[in-house]
């Protein structure tokens, strides 16, 4: 069944019953990206946080257009892991070029062409591959496995040759007269406002490429929509690795092609996989600033117990928020869809509560309780699942006279 839809033929807002339309996965992301804010932010008050000099920075995540990057490829129907990669080699890139004299105007340029450059072998490649795939899966899923096949390669193309090149040049930290102006937090938020304009203008294009499922209007295929979110992205990913090169003095790639997870946990809690219709694109683009802060709170106060203190503190959320996601999919079984969205959601907020009490005894009750009830919501939703895959009886003919 496809996600709930307002603009689809047939369907109205009068039409809706109001269960549905709280039930749906769309709108139960966005009521737990706004439950988790009204709670998380409470408690990083209260943590002494909130004080820190560099707040702004951590609100104003140099990850942002990175995370812009991957809706645009989500809401082009793929997944673009390359963004992480292509951070690096415009951050890479640029830190030459500053360091070689250049103004930071210009290296900024250089980033966006190697990155615009990178996007465009992606574009190139994805298609080929999707070219290759279509002849064995449907056309959605041969589009997502190229995309994510060739963003993963190029990505980690990207990574060695950002450090062969940092290694080759023997960049060294910027001196701050380098960078004068520019390493300004107020300045660099500008500099990744420069390229809203742009993000908005395909998200549009893309926007109306998925609203011509059900409308007959004009839109890009999805193979062209596909190659400008790779392009579109590669930019984006370079202006994240120039912010945090201008915001650090230097650049440290991850070993990893996956880097920092607050980018998967972002789009994923603004629901970019699930809205859909006219002007949905528009719409996760809205929320992924309020994704980014709760996730940024997630990493810094929400603590799990010390039995597992190698996991990244975001997988589990992103974990949490994709299982609430699947357990609202569908429109038959209300009651049940409704039991289980609720128990899984509960759960999440009652492990965000825990965060109030970081090194207190109800800490781990809560963690504890709250991933319980997650469990029994997941339980109900898989319980669900094989409700709605069971054959129809067919109905019963009424005896002759």
């Amino acid at each position: 069944m496809e996600p709930y839809d307002l603009h689809a033929p047939g369907r109205s807002g009068r039409d809706v019953a109001i269960p549905d339309l709280l039930g749906s996965r769309a709108v139960g992301s966005l009521w737990l990206s706004l439950a988790l804010a009204c709670l998380l932010v409470p408690a990083w008050v209260a943590s002494g946080a909130v004080f820190n000099p560099d707040i702004h920075v951590a609100l104003a995540s140099p990850w942002m257009p990175a995370a812009l990057a991957l809706l645009l490829s989500v809401r082009a129907g793929g997944l673009n892991l390359g963004v992480w990669g292509m951070a690096a080699l415009g951050a890479v890139a640029a830190w030459w070029a500053i360091s070689t004299g250049l103004t930071v105007p210009t290296a900024v340029l250089i980033a966006l062409a190697v990155g615009a450059a990178a996007g465009a072998v992606q574009a190139a490649l994805t298609t080929a591959l999707d070219l290759l795939l279509a002849r064995r899966l449907r056309p959605a899923a041969s589009g997502w496995a190229a995309c994510v096949i060739a963003s993963s390669l190029i990505s980690v193309a990207a990574l060695a040759v950002a450090r062969s090149i940092a290694a080759a040049a023997a960049l060294k930290r910027l001196r701050l007269e380098m960078i004068a102006g520019y390493n300004d937090p107020h300045g660099l938020v500008l500099l990744s406002a420069m390229f809203l304009a742009t993000t908005l203008a395909l998200l549009f294009m893309i926007d109306r490429r998925i609203y011509r499922d059900s409308h007959h209007v004009w839109a890009p295929s999805r193979r062209v929509a596909l190659a400008a979110a790779s392009v579109g992205g590669g930019m984006l990913a370079a202006i994240s690795g120039v912010i945090l090169l201008l915001s650090r003095s230097e650049f440290r790639a991850s070993p990893l092609v996956v880097g920092d997870l607050r980018i998967v946990a972002a789009v994923l809690l603004a629901g970019a996989w699930v809205w859909r219709g006219r002007g949905s694109a528009l719409l996760a683009a809205a929320i992924l600033p309020l994704g980014m802060l709760v996730t940024t709170i997630w990493r810094e106060i929400v603590l799990l117990p010390a039995s597992v203190p190698a996991m990244p503190p975001l997988l589990p959320l992103i974990v949490l928020v994709a299982g609430l996601q699947a357990v609202l999919t569908g429109h038959r079984f209300r009651r049940l869809r409704m039991a289980a969205g609720l128990a899984c959601g509960a759960g999440i907020l009652t492990v965000a509560v825990s965060s109030f009490w970081i090194l207190g005894g109800p800490h781990c009750r809560l963690v504890l309780g709250g991933l319980a009830l997650w469990l029994l919501g997941m339980s109900l939703g898989f319980y669900r699942w094989l409700c709605r895959r069971a054959p129809l009886s067919p109905p019963v003919s009424a005896p002759p006279p």
